[in-house]
């Protein structure tokens, strides 16, 4: 499988995985922490699937500006 590229916002960090909003959980890959990302924030990662687990390989914080023309719409876009 190729890798993908997902959004969410970082909702828990236990040891070497996250989890995302929606109960998503990825492992990280060594080398790829998610130190000085505050909780509840929207992060970008790049994930790779290798024996059917799926691994954090890049991982990086979405601008805030990316999302300031969704504000007070989340009911309308199904999100929150």
């Amino acid at each position: 499988m190729p890798n993908s590229v997902v959004v969410g916002r970082l909702r828990a960090v236990e040891g070497d995985a996250i989890t995302l909003g929606g109960n998503l959980r990825y492992l990280l890959s060594p080398g790829v922490s998610v130190n000085g990302i505050p909780l509840d924030t929207s992060i970008t990662i790049v994930v790779a699937s290798r024996d059917g687990v799926q691994y954090v390989e890049a991982i990086r914080q979405t601008p805030e500006w990316l999302f300031a023309g969704l504000r007070g719409r989340e009911s309308e876009l199904g999100t929150r």
